[in-house]
């Protein structure tokens, strides 16, 4: 982000208190290299008296008291639908961001660059009327041979080892300690801007607007990992939180995390994406994006559903009705001849293998049957179960490419053929 200064006077005292309140935190800070996070935080609220007393501070609180653009904000609700927070005064607004550019400083150094950058989210929220966020959240069972992949402007996976302390270690390994073996060092990031709403305390947003907003980023990344599922077998998933983090400045919101009540948790194999697959995962992502056929929609959560399933069973009824979304458009008439002729025309081109497919999916149907109703024995095994996902897979790759071959009559052609 890059944009001119709107009130050069406060950035030049702004910039001087910060080299003075550097110098002071560091005379109590013996170890700011160790940027020890609890220590820190100690020292700020500990000096945070110090800091109103050099000169400068008060400079900036009048002068910001003063601005016809910033002034009128001053004690007001500002942010967004879901993430509000309260600007409280000057003197609020001046000793917040003093404290958090020390914070995030890396060497506890005055950077004049670095300040430069985190002054324009300053200005930003005053004078610009949208707000920046960035949503971060972790894969697991995920590698890549690139360390970014970029799916649209303002969403990527890439390459972000979890620094981690050794307390917060400990708990985990109690507590949770299936992610130390499944985490990777990569995550789904989003960037987005939001319309900047300024009100009050008693300023509610209906229901409608909570879900809808609250829910944007889960859509896009659930999105992505349905992406990275059709792409190729694995076991990959998400971590059950999302972290977001306010890019422009707001006094009381850096940032916060969302916790579902349920942790989402697949066992398998590693989804590892090579350069020419990273390629194909942006171009699936956006021919996703496009795709509004609801048994599109209903197949490719059918094929999720099955990977995170535990038993053979619950898999295989996940599959089927993937493929019975996609291939029976047209009602409950003659349904195991029709899904089969149906899959093995679509999937297959030799007249040997559209049999041989045909044959599997009656035998796959009649097992489903089984399952569903109950009272009949059924033989399944672990082959059988790859080779079906590996057959919704294909046919929802299918669809992204060619829709058309998913028509009604399209698919009535082929029973006419058969």
């Amino acid at each position: 982000m890059s944009s001119a200064v709107n009130n050069q006077n406060l950035k030049d005292n702004l910039e001087l208190l910060a080299k003075k309140a550097f110098a002071l935190y560091n005379s109590v800070n013996h170890y700011p290299v160790a940027n020890d996070p609890f220590q820190t935080v100690a020292i700020i609220v500990q000096l945070e008296a110090e800091l109103k007393q050099i000169d400068e501070f008060q400079t900036c609180v009048d002068i910001m008291n003063a601005d016809e653009t910033i002034s009128p904000l001053m004690g007001k609700m500002v942010g967004t639908i879901v993430r509000r927070s309260t600007t409280e005064s000057a003197d609020t607004c001046v000793t917040r961001f003093i404290e958090r550019l020390y914070h995030a400083s890396q060497e506890k150094a005055f950077d004049s660059a670095f300040f430069h950058d985190q002054y324009e989210t300053f200005e930003e929220l005053f004078y610009s009327d949208q707000l920046r966020f960035l949503d971060t959240v972790r894969l697991h069972n995920f590698d890549s041979e690139v360390d970014e992949i970029g799916l649209e402007d303002g969403l990527a996976i890439k390459k972000l080892p979890l620094i981690q302390d050794d307390r917060t270690t400990i708990e985990e390994a109690e507590y949770r300690p299936h992610v130390q073996f499944s985490r990777s060092d990569f995550v789904m990031e989003r960037r987005y801007i939001k319309p900047k709403l300024v009100g009050n305390s008693t300023t509610k947003p209906s229901p409608e607007q909570l879900t809808k907003e609250l829910n944007e980023s889960d859509n896009v990344f659930d999105l992505v990992i349905t992406a990275l599922r059709i792409l190729k077998p694995s076991a990959v998933y998400r971590d059950h939180s999302i972290t977001t983090k306010t890019l422009t400045f707001l006094p009381y919101g850096g940032g916060g995390s969302r916790f579902p009540l349920v942790e989402n948790i697949v066992l398998g194999n590693k989804c590892v994406v090579s350069s020419e697959e990273a390629a194909e995962l942006k171009t699936l992502y956006a021919k996703m994006k496009q795709a509004k056929h609801q048994p599109f929609t209903i197949a490719s959560n059918r094929l999720g559903f099955g990977m995170e399933r535990r038993s053979d069973e619950d898999r295989l009824l996940d599959y089927m009705i993937g493929l019975e979304s996609l291939y029976l458009p047209d009602g409950n008439d003659e349904l195991t001849f029709r899904l089969s002729l149906r899959v093995a025309f679509v999937t297959r081109q030799e007249m040997a293998e559209r049999k041989h497919m045909f044959k599997f999916i009656r035998k796959m149907y009649g097992v489903r049957s089984n399952i569903a109703h109950g009272g009949k024995k059924y033989e399944l095994t672990k082959e059988d179960i790859s080779q079906i996902e590996e057959v919704l897979r294909k046919s929802l790759k299918i669809y992204l490419d060619k829709p058309a071959n998913f028509s009604r009559e399209t698919l009535d052609n082929i029973y006419f053929e058969g």
